[in-house]
């Protein structure tokens, strides 16, 4: 299917286009004491594009129970998986978020896994929450294709067969991201 501009049903979303398949299934009960139900979504084979950031995700594919409504909370270890997520230069592949919507005010990723340069990258959690403007989270790198960090980073054109193990944290404050003291060693 064609993608859809989420500008044309959303304020402020003007160039974020969406395509996918949507299944949502649910139920729901009401009575004198107010309503109760349950709602199961799947999302399989979508892509996000925001283009004026170069930011994309390829290959979504998302379940997500809400087991008690109206009370805006999922089941623990719903999933997220992609195919490709880029932004701009820098691109990943083949990645798992485990993630909880606690209430509507704060969303829990568990931890998360992708593959970046050839090599593994996985964080620990961390909790999102309206209205915070500073997260600090650390990316543990396991054999990253030390060719493919450079060549991603635009440092240089390199080849060879060198790898890198280690960590890096980073430092999301109002709207800006800085790398903080982290290390990567060869092996």
């Amino acid at each position: 299917a064609a993608d859809i501009d989420l500008g044309k049903f959303l304020p402020g979303s003007e160039g974020v286009k969406i395509n996918g398949k949507l299944m949502l299934t649910g139920n729901l009960a009401a009575d004198r004491s107010g309503f109760k139900g349950a709602i199961d979504l799947q999302v399989q084979d979508a892509n996000l594009r925001i283009k004026k950031d170069k930011f994309e995700i390829e290959g979504i594919q998302l379940s997500l129970s809400i087991p008690e409504l109206p009370g805006i909370r999922s089941a623990a270890g719903q999933h997220l998986v992609f195919s490709k997520i880029a932004l701009g230069d820098l691109v990943a592949n083949d990645g798992r978020i485990d993630f909880q919507i606690e209430s509507p005010q704060s969303f829990l990723i568990e931890k998360t896994h992708f593959i970046w340069c050839d090599g593994n990258v996985d964080t620990q959690s961390m909790r999102i929450a309206p209205g915070v403007e500073d997260y600090r989270i650390t990316f543990y790198c396991d054999r990253l294709k030390l060719a493919k960090v450079l060549e991603q980073f635009g440092a240089a054109t390199a080849e060879g067969e060198g790898a890198v193990n280690g960590r890096i944290p980073l430092h999301y404050k109002n709207g800006k991201i800085r790398v903080d003291d982290g290390f990567l060693f060869s092996t």
